[in-house]
């Protein structure tokens, strides 16, 4: 399994969870299995980040259009959230741009007190974005462990727990029951991606390459516009 496949099934995932998200919810078995499969998208964006940061020509130009694709992903996805333009919580790009600026932090700065100081301050911002508590621990776990697939699904299982556990923990502190943050496990289910990929890009194209930067803002948009109209209705 190639590159290019995985991120056609994020792709899918996310047009999934987002679909379930705005018209079929919780309440609905269809809903949740939908939601379940969408857990696959974080994990994966996060996994070929680090891939992107091991082989990129230029790490500058990498951060440059993570940072224009988070900028042009914000309006779209606080509409989506709120129905307006209120910035609540940054969208999943910018979660992917910090996330890449501390993978420069780990790999460039020397002193160790400097590097944690710098590494816990990105991880504090991105509390602030869309699956910033666990996107960076996955992505830390992706680069470190890249090469020992054994102990990286290990940690990353553990990881998934954490979430699964957080997820739970919120659910019962909203009034909610125990099991209905369990969706959150759907994550686990990127372990058996992880031993498929073979390692290699697949077919290389202008299209392919710039599909996935603008799948996220244009998808979003339009579901958001269909959702906040009623049009589906």
């Amino acid at each position: 399994m190639n590159r290019n496949i995985l991120k056609y099934i994020a792709v899918a995932a996310m047009l999934c969870d987002h679909i379930a998200l705005a018209f079929v919810g919780m309440d609905n078995p269809l809903g949740i299995a939908m939601r379940i499969f969408g857990r696959l998208t974080a994990p994966i964006m996060c996994y070929f980040l680090v891939e992107g940061y091991v082989h990129t020509h230029s790490k500058n130009k990498y951060a440059a259009r993570l940072f224009v694709f988070a900028l042009i992903s914000q309006i779209p996805f606080a509409y989506f959230l709120a129905g307006d333009i209120t910035v609540r919580k940054f969208n999943m790009m910018f979660t992917l741009f910090l996330c890449f600026m501390l993978l420069i932090v780990i790999e460039k700065v020397e002193s160790r007190v400097l590097k944690f100081i710098l590494a816990l301050m990105i991880y504090g911002i991105c509390d602030y974005c869309d699956w910033g508590l666990v996107a960076p621990l996955w992505v830390m776990a992706f680069a470190m462990l890249r090469n020992d697939k054994k102990k990286l699904t290990l940690v990353y299982a553990l990881i998934c727990l954490f979430w699964v556990v957080r997820s739970t923990t919120m659910a019962v502190s909203d009034g909610g029951m125990w099991y209905e943050g369990l969706w959150q496990a759907g994550s686990l289910a990127f372990i058996p991606l992880i031993y498929l990929y073979n390692g290699e890009a697949g077919k290389s194209s202008k299209f392919s390459k710039w599909f996935f930067y603008w799948f996220y803002p244009v998808h979003i948009l339009i579901i958001a516009v269909i959702y906040r109209n009623g049009f589906f209705i």
